[in-house]
């Protein structure tokens, strides 16, 4: 059967999707990505963040998992930040970036495990550090401790300082490895900030118990930073911000408890987005949302969103028949190769006028009436041609609401689950 499904959750990012349609805002994510690599080339750097902004249903989510794969193609590294059920940002920061090091890269391999082979690959090998190797060569015995050491050595000799303070958020990362269960489970919860067992920690060589959120994060950062720059990526945050923000009132005081705890979630978020522009190095952060969740932000940030955070251009409707037909093609070949069915023309059972009638829809818009011909061609127990996505059903679609923020904030809210916000 046809897939015409237009929903993306939040861990299709990390999916290529069988169904991929390059040109689909091409112009606004050659932007991102160059600005990305280009702001991005010294350890020192800190470029402005990037919001995307756009209606829902204009491909948003797909425009995020396009950045991941154009990120990973230019050797650079990948992280999303899932803030549902958002209660401390570091804590959930710190966790995004862990999850996202253990995503399977398209060679196989963990992108924790690529990024420490570029770090030792870019290792320069004088002669000390060959010294260093041979020694570690000849122990006996060797453990994944032992080689833990030489990698730490060989780091301290690229930057000596950053090296010493961040040796247990590199040890952890290099016992994610390991098959060893206790000292990878070990490892995997020291990284989220728990410390699971003194003893056994200690006998790993940690030096101490988890520091703060922030300084893990800061710590995975500069270990990216030593293979490539970083993309963190914050997308589908619209649902928890407006449904924080209709509870939240619009008095000056908040009124009760309830108002309280729902204004501290959206300066929770605000808040922990400015404060990761200013700890991140070699990286840049992209935020997706609605074009009515990020003024909500902005005033809780107060004045410093503007500084850290630039709004591109919100993203349109399509223009381009072209893409209309790559759209639907792409969903319709799929199941035509499955069952060996040879269409009269290309984008059958939809005709060029269909597809034409089809610009200035949305990506949502178009699959949704795809479908709906779909299911009359079910009903009506043949393949009827269609000739307009304008009038599905004999029927003009009824005009969208306006984008105003009391109707965007309600149909979010709808959607929302804010069952866990005042735990």
């Amino acid at each position: 059967a046809v897939d015409f499904n237009w929903t993306h959750d939040l861990q299709s990012v990390w999916s290529d999707p069988p169904f991929q349609v390059d040109e689909l805002h091409e112009a606004l994510i050659d932007r991102i990505i160059n600005d990305f690599f280009t702001h991005t080339k010294r350890m020192t750097d800190n470029p402005i963040g990037q919001v995307i902004l756009g209606e829902a249903g204009a491909g948003k989510t797909h425009l995020i998992g396009t950045l991941r794969r154009r990120v990973w193609r230019a050797n650079g590294w990948f992280v999303l930040l899932d803030i549902i059920g958002i209660t401390d940002f570091w804590a959930t920061a710190a966790l995004g970036f862990l999850n996202s090091l253990h995503q399977s890269m398209p060679s196989g391999r963990a992108q924790y495990e690529a990024i420490l082979s570029s770090v030792l690959r870019s290792i320069p090998l004088d002669t000390a550090a060959r010294k260093a190797i041979a020694e570690w060569e000849k122990k006996p015995g060797k453990t994944r401790l032992d080689t833990i050491d030489l990698f730490l050595n060989l780091l301290r000799r690229v930057d000596a300082a950053n090296a010493t303070k961040h040796q247990d958020v590199v040890r952890a990362l290099l016992l994610l490895g390991s098959n060893d269960w206790d000292a990878n489970n070990l490892a995997y919860c020291w990284l989220q900030g728990l410390d699971v067992d003194e003893s056994k920690r200690k006998a790993l060589k940690f030096l101490r118990a988890p520091p703060p959120y922030p300084e893990l994060v800061r710590g995975m950062l500069w270990v990216m930073s030593l293979a490539g720059p970083t993309l963190i990526a914050v997308d589908q945050i619209d649902a928890i911000v407006s449904a924080s923000n209709l509870l939240a009132g619009i008095e000056e005081a908040p009124n009760d408890d309830a108002e309280r705890k729902a204004r501290a979630i959206i300066d929770l978020l605000a808040g922990g987005l400015m404060d990761l522009h200013d700890l991140k190095r070699r990286a840049m952060t992209v935020v997706s949302c609605l074009q009515v969740t990020w003024p909500v932000i902005k005033k809780r940030a107060v004045q410093s969103a503007a500084h850290r955070f630039e709004e591109l251009p919100v993203l349109e409707s399509i223009k381009s028949s072209a893409i209309i037909e790559s759209l639907i093609r792409a969903r319709l070949d799929a199941a035509y190769k499955e069952g060996r069915f040879q269409p009269p023309y290309p984008s059958f059972p939809f005709r060029p006028e269909a597809i034409e009638s089809a610009i200035g829809l949305l990506p949502r818009q178009i699959l949704m009436r795809c479908q709906e011909h779909r299911q009359r061609c079910l009903v009506a127990h043949e393949v009827l041609e269609c000739t307009s996505l304008a009038e599905v059903g004999g029927k003009e679609p009824m005009p969208a609401p306006p984008a105003t923020l009391d109707h965007e904030f309600r149909q979010q809210i709808d959607r929302a689950d804010i069952s866990k916000l005042f735990e």
